[in-house]
């Protein structure tokens, strides 16, 4: 994919480009990488405070085994 100058993307759709483009690799692998399914969102709770996980990793059992939280450059904290 050929990034565009003028293009804008925001977290949430950079996070579903990411998910839609991993699992055909996850495929293609077959079983060497421990992830299966990747998926945008949910809630997590990180140190008590409730925090928006933006990409969920899922193992062969749907266990999440890695979350992931994105801020692209220039973005707000």
């Amino acid at each position: 994919m050929t990034p565009i100058a003028d293009e804008t993307i925001n977290e949430v759709d950079f996070c579903a480009k990411i998910a839609s483009a991993s699992e055909p690799i996850f495929d293609q692998l077959g079983g060497r990488c421990p992830f299966v399914e990747v998926r945008v969102e949910g809630l997590g709770s990180t140190a008590g405070k409730m925090k928006r996980k933006d990409l969920r990793f899922y193992d062969a059992d749907k266990e999440i085994i890695l979350t992931g939280e994105v801020k692209l450059p220039g973005a707000p904290s």
